[in-house]
């Protein structure tokens, strides 16, 4: 089950929107990029190639309730009270009982100030057809686990088969959820892209005009002709061993300086390509701090 939680601040405050997916039960080796070479998870293993990834994250009740529960409250299941997988008091068809009554969620903090926060797909903390912490749009599984197929949700407070994969229906709903809230003012459009992204990260300083500031981790550049019309300044950072990269960055910097473009570079002695990367061999702790240090401030800078 997919669970995305997105909010836009509604007084025009510039603050981050936030999208938070929860996988069911999923074990932390249930992923290619935890090193299991049986499990096919691309999407996953790019999250985590192009993020960072929390190697000691231990959950102290790993069962989908409890562990729900802890990440929105924040306390751990002897505090909030769900111990287990809930098999009562989901509403609906059940009597409903309120599992986090009187419990501040982060969600709830998030409404507070000003954000729209919406769920789609697992809520099974109790009474269910009922929004909770500050949500206000409310797609949520009836209960805490059925068939994949025709599947029993709630939609608008209706209990409701819904048909298809529901794996799929949740995500579509997230997609439009966050597509009725896409609000991102042109003043303030950056991109960060690694590798390939961070080639795709160069090309849209050339092609998008409402960008204002294109970090580019270990990317190629753009074609010649194509460096003329990059608008928005450039930052790159590479590693030095990275040859096959870096060899063309100063024929880049030197082309972008004379097109009065601005492009700044750093290149990391002893970093390699992906040094970015902590989930694999070429990880350099020292270069990604600071490369990421550095792309922090560039991105505050150009879209302040």
């Amino acid at each position: 089950m997919t669970t995305a939680r997105a909010g836009g601040a509604s007084s025009g405050a510039e603050r981050p929107n936030v999208v938070v997916i929860i996988t069911d039960d999923q074990g932390p080796w249930a992923m290619g990029c935890a090193g299991n070479p049986e499990i096919r998870t691309p999407n996953l293993d790019r999250l985590a190639a192009s993020g960072m990834r929390f190697r000691h994250f231990f959950c102290a009740s790993p069962v989908c309730s409890p562990a729900r529960a802890s990440l929105l409250t924040g306390r751990i299941p002897s505090t909030h009270g769900v111990h287990d997988w809930l098999k009562d008091g989901n509403g609906g068809t059940q009597k409903p009982v309120e599992y986090l009554a009187g419990i501040t969620a982060y969600t709830d903090v998030l409404a507070a100030h000003g954000y729209h926060c919406g769920l789609s797909g697992k809520w099974h903390l109790g009474d269910s057809p009922r929004p909770q912490k500050g949500f206000t749009h409310w797609y949520a599984h009836q209960f805490g686990g059925g068939p994949y197929n025709d599947a029993p949700m709630i939609r608008d407070g209706q209990l409701i088969r819904e048909p298809g994969y529901v794996t799929d229906r949740i995500t579509e709903d997230a997609l439009a959820y966050l597509d009725r809230h896409a609000k991102v003012k042109s003043g303030r459009l950056g991109s960060v892209g690694f590798c390939w992204g961070g080639a795709r990260s160069f090309m849209l300083a050339a092609e998008e005009p409402r960008l204002r500031a294109a970090v580019v981790f270990y990317g190629s550049a753009p074609p010649p002709e194509k460096l003329a019309q990059v608008r928005s300044p450039v930052l790159g950072l590479y590693g030095g061993t990275d040859e096959r990269i870096t060899a063309r960055v100063p024929e880049v910097a030197e082309a972008l300086k004379k097109a009065g473009k601005r492009f700044e570079y750093k290149i990391y002695d002893g970093a390699g390509h992906a040094f970015f990367n902590d989930t694999g061999e070429r990880y350099h702790a020292e270069a990604a701090r600071d490369a990421w240090t550095r792309a922090l401030a560039f991105l505050r800078k150009n879209l302040k």
